[in-house]
């Protein structure tokens, strides 16, 4: 069962109870830590927690209400730095089998096993890479395009104040 984006709700609680895999998506609720990681306002990250998504620790407290052969995260900001505080909440409610479901897991279950995999893809769908100069060449007529300074548009406003 995959829940999507959303708060936990007894529905799902009680509609998944006993599957194999549940995931559902997950956010950390250190808003400053994630903020910086994502590289936008507190307020964002934020609004984002109580509008949106589940915290870690909710997350864990609804597998522990499902009590599934694997409980899985998905669609969540995976940063190493961020790992141990995920965990840390999930693992307050939840001792099974947890696992995260970064882009291309594949999970295979059987009545006795369960295993996670990341996908075997092919780096692209061309038989070969395109090359740096063949990009140089064939896109910016053999030219390096001139650099260009994006400015942030928050610290133009009036009253902005840079830390």
């Amino acid at each position: 069962m995959w829940t999507g984006d959303g708060k936990p709700d007894n529905l799902t609680a009680q509609f998944a109870k006993g599957v194999d895999v549940f995931v559902t998506e997950m956010a950390v609720d250190n808003v400053t830590l994630w903020a910086l990681k994502q590289g936008v306002a507190p307020f964002i990250g934020a609004f984002t927690l109580d509008t949106f998504h589940t915290t870690h620790y909710a997350a864990g407290y609804l597998a522990n209400l499902v009590q599934p052969r694997l409980a899985m995260a998905s669609h969540l900001s995976f940063d190493r730095e961020l790992i141990g505080e995920m965990m840390a909440g999930v693992r307050m409610h939840y001792k099974g089998m947890f696992a995260f479901g970064i882009d291309h897991t594949v999970v295979n279950v059987t009545k006795d096993h369960i295993w996670i995999r990341e996908a075997a893809l092919p780096e692209t769908t061309n038989t070969a890479r395109a090359s740096a100069e063949w990009m140089l060449q064939n896109q910016f007529d053999g030219q390096m395009p001139e650099p260009r300074m994006a400015t942030n548009p928050f610290l133009s406003l009036p009253g902005a104040v840079c830390a």
